[in-house]
């Protein structure tokens, strides 16, 4: 009965990831889903930081280098929904989607019950955030998230820098492919209009 659960905690967290890749792609056409992408980038480099500033090392069978808290997956997977989904219209969805992360995360014995409760509070705050800087420009929110990925990557703690760097590369090329949908007005309504018919399919 153990193992069936385990499979069943895995494959929602491979779902979760699924649906959520899925709907980006549907909706790679709209400005939002770059500042998601780069969102997703600069809050994993942001999360490598407080796992180390933290410092609770993970559960010693998993015989694994690193840190417990917070949950990186309810952070990024949160981040993600977060986005995606209209917290006005759409709370109980994205309830949801942390409720099974963490179920499944606790379950597997990959975390603690307060490894999952603390990332949702820097959940909370981190997506107050995001959704505070959405509407700058390219310009002004690129400069946002390189002076905090050089502040999380630069603390003088243990901290997983390669990772940090893996990202930071694909938060800038995010970055890149949004600016230059903007100079060949990718997100013109009147000069791409295949583009935006396929809007209709998004979720």
């Amino acid at each position: 009965m153990h193992t069936f659960g385990l499979i069943i905690s895995h494959m929602i967290i491979d779902l979760l990831s699924v649906i959520a890749i899925g709907t980006l792609f549907i909706r790679f056409s709209e400005k939002k889903t770059m500042f998601i992408a780069q969102s997703y980038c600069l809050v994993l480099i942001f999360k490598c930081y407080l796992k180390a500033y933290i410092g609770m090392p993970l559960s010693e069978w998993m015989m694994l280098l690193g840190w417990s808290i917070p949950s990186g997956h309810t952070i990024a997977y949160g981040t993600v929904y977060g986005l995606i989904l209209d917290p006005r219209k759409q709370l109980l969805q994205f309830l949801v989607v942390i409720l099974l992360t963490g179920s499944a995360l606790v379950y597997c014995g990959y975390h603690q019950p307060i490894d999952i409760l603390v990332a949702a509070m820097f959940l909370f705050l981190i997506l107050t955030f995001l959704r505070a800087i959405m509407a700058f420009d390219i310009f002004s929110r690129l400069a946002i998230a390189c002076v905090i990925s050089y502040w999380s990557m630069h603390q003088g703690i243990l901290s997983n820098t390669n990772v940090q760097w893996f990202y930071f590369k694909w938060m800038i090329i995010a970055y890149g492919v949004e600016y230059l949908f903007q100079r060949i007005g990718f997100y013109d309504p009147n000069q791409f209009k295949w583009v935006q018919r396929l809007r209709v399919y998004s979720l």
